[in-house]
């Protein structure tokens, strides 16, 4: 196997990934680490690496009949949304040796690849620095050396790895579990603005866009400012939209609050209307244009923060939408863990319970799909671990 690794950047420059050891470190550049007990489907174009796209590898019990079709099947049309695509490599990242539940996945998954006009050029397990090729019983596939494990060197010292390394790109290691905060009942509340008082909310949008483009910590105060008018779901959605966007050239808007006479909002026009003209592509990260990883990571690690310490209706929200932004970059696990402890809290909350059925039905992130819009790891090198 030979084929071309295009570094994360704005280079031209192509290296050789020659074997399974380049793939997965094409991989952990791509997703920050190695995702274990995950599927990666990489994308080609010729002899071109493109994207990957990470699925939870299927629960073992569901790994029969209609149950595997069906899982295949949402993931071929999900890589199949990258039309510059013409096949793909497949790699199942397994925690440990030892039964091989998937298995019978293989055949599905080729089957399935195949009708959507990107059929598996060749598939690997990899599993304690080992890797073999990836086939079900009675495929009769000629697979050559790879029949037999094989070692692997360090995906990190592989020459696809170097490159995008040189090329400002981060591989970084993914923690097993992320501790997930827990809302705790019974914390006095924390007063919030009136819903309806635009002037408000603008203030309180350029209080958080101020915050996100920054390195800054928030100190107690500032945390309880930034957290309370969570329970708002307007609000809320409108701080999604904000940080999607990121950094808006000065005069974008202009906002006159009362207090505060002739400010400039750093809130532009667009990303509030987005709110209102486009919620649902939004939160299924299918907007079409890349956003602003900066903002959303560093969004995601102050959610988290005030998850740990806000009354537990406001630490709902911040877990969902941080939920929300571990799936838009791709992190399944991480999300499913986030929306867990929401749900736990409140199993009513609306937001949740839609984002955990995306999960579900194993819906990728537009984002995702889409070399030109995928979260990168170096971008959230400055604010948080990847999980």
């Amino acid at each position: 196997m030979s084929a071309q690794a295009q570094p994360v950047s704005d280079s031209s420059t192509t290296v050789s990934a020659r074997g399974v050891d380049d793939l997965l470190g094409f991989v952990g550049h791509t997703f920050g680490g190695l995702p274990v007990d995950s599927v990666v489907m990489i994308s080609l174009s010729g002899s071109r690496l493109r994207a990957g796209v990470r699925f939870d590898a299927p629960d073992p019990a569901a790994c029969t009949g209609a149950g595997l079709r069906e899982w295949a099947q949402t993931a071929a049309g999900t890589l199949a949304r990258d039309t510059g695509a013409d096949a793909c490599l497949a790699l199942l990242i397994e925690p440990a040796a030892g039964p091989r539940p998937h298995r019978p996945l293989a055949a599905r998954i080729r089957e399935a690849f195949a009708d959507a006009g990107v059929p598996v050029a060749a598939a690997w397990v990899v599993s304690e620095g080992m890797s073999w090729a990836w086939t079900a019983q009675g495929e009769g596939i000629d697979v050559g050396p790879d029949a037999q494990p094989r070692p692997l060197r360090d995906p990190r010292l592989s020459t696809v790895s170097l490159a995008m390394t040189m090329q400002g790109s981060v591989f970084a290691d993914v923690p097993e579990s992320e501790r997930v905060p827990t809302p705790v009942a019974g914390r006095p509340g924390w007063p919030a603005p009136q819903a309806h008082d635009a002037a408000d909310a603008m203030c309180w949008l350029d209080t958080w866009a101020d915050v996100l483009a920054s390195d800054r910590e928030a100190g107690p105060v500032l945390l309880r400012r930034l957290a309370a008018p969570l329970v708002h779901r307007g609000w809320r959605d409108a701080l999604v939209a904000l940080a999607v966007a990121g950094p808006q050239p000065p005069g974008a808007v202009q906002a006159r609050s009362e207090g505060q006479p002739g400010r400039q909002s750093r809130t532009s026009e667009p990303s509030v209307a987005a709110v209102s003209g486009g919620l649902a592509s939004l939160y299924l990260a299918d907007t079409g244009v890349r956003p602003c990883w900066e903002w959303l990571d560093q969004l995601r690690r102050l959610l988290r923060e005030i998850a740990e310490h806000a009354p537990a209706e406001v630490a709902v929200e911040a877990l969902a939408v941080a939920g929300w932004v571990s799936w838009a970059r791709g992190h399944g696990s991480a999300a499913a863990a986030h929306l867990q402890s929401a749900l736990r809290a409140d199993p009513g909350h609306t937001l949740s319970r839609l984002l955990a059925q995306l999960l579900r039905r194993g819906e990728v992130a537009g984002w995702a799909c889409d070399p030109r819009t995928a979260w990168r790891p170096e971008s959230a090198s400055r604010v948080d671990p990847v999980a």
